[in-house]
């Protein structure tokens, strides 16, 4: 699949408040990177011509509050999130809600 190209936005320190860990820190603001760059290539909104700063924004905002919910309400790590937040993002894109993933037992890149 191919990824969109999406222009550098500001990392807002309550970000690094919500990883911890500056480590992490790098891992998560990659992924979340990638997680809103590729909802673009999955034509997720019907953007004629550029993608904007404010939509990257927007996007960015609605990961950060579905990953602040989930870690603070479920204690879900880091991996299990990112794995699950692009169909989250994409539930939220369309209007629909989205319930998280009730397994106690999870495995990375089990697919669901």
């Amino acid at each position: 699949m191919m990824t969109a190209r999406v222009p550098s936005v500001r990392v807002p320190t309550p970000f690094l408040d919500l990883v911890g860990d500056r480590t992490v820190a790098k891992h998560v603001a990659n992924s979340l990177h990638r997680i809103v760059s590729d909802s673009f290539a999955r034509n997720r909104y019907p953007m004629r011509g550029n993608i904007t700063v404010a939509e990257v924004r927007r996007r960015s905002k609605i990961c950060l509050h579905i990953a602040r919910q989930i870690r603070n309400d479920l204690q879900w790590g880091w991996q299990r999130i990112l794995d699950q937040l692009p169909e989250y993002l994409d539930c939220e894109l369309d209007g629909k809600t989205w319930e998280p993933d009730k397994r106690a037992i999870w495995v990375p890149g089990d697919g669901r």
